[in-house]
């Protein structure tokens, strides 16, 4: 096998410098401009129109009311404002007769608003509701505001007894922690779309044990049954015994459900979205959910729970879907029940119709950010090649329906089926920064779109991957997802204990590293296009479990001068190379150092026998301290 990896590196060498990865020195996007905003823009107190702040008397229908009177007087150059002024608490408490998911919903036609809260609060006792949701609007920019809700729309307790061979546990709840009772009626809501369930380390030295994560993430584990058996005493049935593998009395458990949909903010089909200093400590879905949309910002905002509680939001915290350009800068997030960022393009499964080169899809709202010019890209994501491409030349618009008309005709072997997918090729790009994504139920960031710059961002505790760049499910039949992504830039981040999720690292989860990316299927290596052009560069990674990187079914990738420092050795989980490689062409791993290994007999790299042109050298793999 060394011989191997020496002579792909000798025979290839030039020609893999002279096909390096395309690394993005700049910016691909640049933050939202907000500067409609001056001295013209016109301002409505909340406080003129009812709302009083710290009096615990509902304000929804003051606020709502303020909201209406400002986007009267508001239009495409007329911007305005809806000021809370007091520095206080103001309670959303919703009609029952107000049947959309967040309390405050407004379509905007091209009007310009600013939210401004002055540090304000909004806290609701709806656990099955979100805050905000604004559609079609040139501008909308909401600042300085902080969400909650009076209580968790989760149950915690303590493990008070485990039954391994009734596959169960008996737990004791925490009243005082303002969560729910896990029979609580909430549970039994027709809009949750799923129940879990999850394990949580309880702090006490259980570091490596399979089925907790440690520093308090959660792995997730379907609840099968729950029975009361005294005050506050409740049990729990699963379905699988591996759940108990490594449960300890005085872990603790939380029931969790969540309706999707419901997140505190939705943004969709805007021109412009800027989210500033806004901080959210509870949510009955995700934090922020953005489709469809030119240009969104997020400058410092932050998802924490508050002190007491264990989690955040129900799903991931920014759910962005078919977004032009993505900005996010300075958040701080943690504790969430899905992946703090998920960065994805619509693709296939809202295909209505074909008919030669046009193409007539449904949900036309959530692409409202397409436009006459942009490539569309057609692929087989199991094969992961193109198809084909075309340019939207025109776009029609009947009801929720958007209808394409391409320069060319679709590809005949596109057929909209589970593995043929679409995606638009001519958005601007993401970039996170300065960035911190701490205990989160699966991945950290999940990005599934061309230019991407991910720099200076820690990355830790988190569940699934650090960062992971693929498709999801694969060629089992339960495939669901196809992307493609390219020009990615990784450098500069902390990632720490990530992946950390045992039962996730077993051998039919090999894809599961610090940074992860793979499309499931092989593929022709001469032909792949939908992974390509990817650097990972000066990556500081601690405490790293099984694998550091991982690539599959990738082409032209830079693996350059990233630190591994301390593997941890799990005695449930297999130990692999620091960096694996296959189904892969055009790879270059130069530079890299994995010191502090306690695992330095097995190589820096394994290449895989299906992947060619790759270049290994001046890596390094110590029990020391240092390589020098």
């Amino acid at each position: 096998m060394v011989f191997l990896r020496v002579v792909i590196s000798l025979c290839l060498l030039m020609s893999v410098y002279a096909n390096a990865a395309i690394e993005l020195v700049e910016e691909p996007v640049t933050k939202g401009d907000i500067s409609l905003f001056g001295s013209s823009t016109l301002y409505f107190k909340v406080e003129d129109y009812g709302a009083v702040a710290n009096d615990g008397v509902d304000d929804f229908d003051a606020i709502n009311r303020t909201i209406i009177a400002a986007l009267e007087s508001s239009s495409a150059t007329q911007a305005v404002a809806v000021v809370f002024i007091t520095n206080g608490k103001y309670v959303i408490d919703i009609p029952a007769s107000h049947t959309q998911a967040q309390a405050f919903s407004f379509t905007g036609e091209d009007k310009v608003l600013w939210i401004k809260g002055n540090n304000s609060q909004l806290v609701s006792p709806q656990l099955n509701r979100g805050f905000f949701r604004f559609d079609k609007f040139k501008t909308i920019y909401v600042s300085g505001l902080t969400f909650d809700l009076e209580t968790m729309p989760h149950s915690l307790s303590k493990i008070t007894a485990i039954d391994d061979e009734g596959i169960s546990i008996t737990t004791r709840g925490f009243p005082g922690l303002n969560t729910l009772a896990p029979d609580d009626g909430f549970f039994a809501e027709p809009s949750l779309t799923g129940k879990f369930g999850f394990f949580l380390d309880s702090g006490a030295k259980h570091p490596s044990l399979k089925g907790k994560i440690v520093n308090n993430s959660a792995i997730t584990v379907a609840v099968k049954s729950i029975s009361k058996c005294g005050d506050n005493t409740y049990k729990y049935t699963f379905g699988n015994a591996k759940y108990l593998s490594g449960i300890s009395l005085g872990d603790l458990f939380i029931r969790m459900a969540r309706t999707n949909g419901r997140g505190t903010f939705k943004f969709t089909a805007n021109e412009t979205v800027y989210v500033e200093k806004v901080k959210i400590h509870a949510s009955a879905a995700g934090s922020f959910n953005a489709t469809g949309n030119k240009s969104v910002t997020f400058d410092r905002v932050t998802v924490k729970p508050r002190t007491g509680r264990y989690y955040a939001t129900n799903a991931d915290s920014f759910h962005l879907k078919n977004n032009r350009s993505i900005y996010i800068d300075s958040a701080f997030q943690e504790s969430v029940g899905d992946d703090f960022v998920n960065i994805s393009q619509n693709t296939s499964l809202n295909i209505e119709s074909i008919n030669g080169n046009q193409i007539t899809l449904r949900n036309g709202l959530s692409l409202a950010s397409y436009i006459i010019g942009d490539a569309i890209d057609f692929f087989d994501s199991i094969n992961a090649v193109t198809l084909g491409s075309a340019t939207i030349v025109a776009i029609a618009r009947t009801g929720n329906k958007i209808t394409f008309t391409l320069s060319d005709s679709i590809p005949a072997e596109f057929d909209a089926n589970k593995s043929h997918w679409m995606q638009n090729s001519s958005f601007d790009g993401v970039v996170i920064k300065n960035s911190r994504f701490i205990k989160s139920r699966r991945h950290g960031i999940l990005v599934r779109t061309p230019r991407v710059l991910l720099k200076n961002n820690t990355i830790k505790f988190n569940s699934g991957a650090g960062i992971a760049i693929n498709t999801e499910n694969g060629t089992t039949g339960s495939f669901s997802e196809g992307y493609i992504g390219h020009t990615i830039t990784i450098t500069d981040n902390v990632l720490e204990r990530n992946s950390f999720n045992a039962l996730h690292n077993s051998p039919e989860h090999e894809d599961f590293a610090q940074i992860s990316m793979y499309i499931q299927g092989d593929g022709v290596l001469s032909e792949k296009k939908l992974l390509h052009d990817i650097v990972i560069k000066n990556n500081t990674f601690n405490f790293w479990v099984r694998k550091g990187i991982y690539i599959h079914s990738a082409r032209d990738v830079d693996v350059i001068n990233n630190q591994f420092i301390n593997r941890v050795r799990f005695p449930y989980v297999t130990q692999d190379n620091v960096i694996e490689v296959s189904a892969a062409t055009n790879i270059n791993i130069t530079g890299n150092r994995s010191t502090n290994d306690n695992i330095p007999s097995k190589d820096f790299v394994n290449v895989a026998e299906n992947t060619e042109q790759v270049n290994v050298n001046n890596n390094c793999v110590t029990s020391a301290s240092s390589c020098e």
